[in-house]
């Protein structure tokens, strides 16, 4: 989904460094969106971006930026005019209608799906990429599966070197913040309090479950290179 939204954009990158640092950034912001609209399927927030960029909603401008207050500014507009567009509740009331919800995926599909979702993952790790992993969806399958089995030592390996790298997240996190609304400026707030609060050795809940997602990120990542190499090998 946020491939698309990328294309959509126009985000392009000058560095494979920058796009590196994109891809890690892309993991704090999707778990931000999850929380924040977890009722918004797929379909629609690929909906409300094509509008945005073709100027059907009321938009001053679609900033080239995947951050907490343009996505918002893209959502909230799209939802405004959902609720408001009295033919538009008609089109999606009769969807709801007449498609039936798709059956739930039997244990073995979930199997091939994910497994053809960590072949993706390999290939991605082994073009030089990192694999962003959005909600820790492969590394739980994984760790659930048992094919990986992270030792107490290397938890809190990972989990020392994700913490820096949080802190860098969440400072840019904020400096995306233009503090135009009421919103932005308590954003800001937070994660300002967040950052401090880390800074004095304050370590608060959604600061450790930033840091516990990076450090299953950083983890998952370097598992996979094993994987790579050993293929490449075979």
């Amino acid at each position: 989904m946020w491939n698309e939204v990328v294309g959509l954009l126009g985000i392009r990158f000058g560095s494979e460094e920058e796009y590196n640092q994109f891809r890690k950034e892309l993991i704090d912001f999707n778990d931000w969106f999850r929380r924040e609209y977890p009722n918004l399927t797929c379909e629609e927030v690929r909906r409300a971006y094509n509008m945005a960029v073709k100027r059907e909603l009321p938009l001053k401008d679609v900033f080239p930026v995947l951050a907490p207050k343009y996505a918002g500014e893209v959502i909230d507009a799209y939802r405004r005019m959902v609720d408001s567009d009295v033919e538009v509740n008609r089109v999606f009331a009769g969807q709801l209608l007449t498609h039936q919800p798709a059956a739930d995926p039997t244990p073995d599909q979930i199997e091939e799906i994910m497994n053809h979702h960590l072949q993706s993952a390999i290939n991605t790790v082994r073009d030089g990429d990192t694999f962003p992993d959005p909600g820790n969806a492969l590394y739980q399958w994984l760790f659930d599966s048992g094919r990986i089995k992270p030792t107490p030592a290397e938890q809190l390996r990972y989990m020392r070197q994700a913490e820096p790298q949080v802190r860098q997240l969440l400072a840019s996190e904020k400096e995306s913040l233009g503090g135009g609304t009421i919103g932005d400026v308590a954003r800001a707030k937070q994660l300002g309090g967040l950052i401090a609060q880390a800074m004095n050795g304050n370590y608060l809940p959604d600061y450790i479950t930033r840091v516990q997602a990076q450090a299953k990120y950083l983890f998952l990542n370097d598992y996979l290179k094993t994987l790579s190499d050993s293929d490449q090998l075979s």
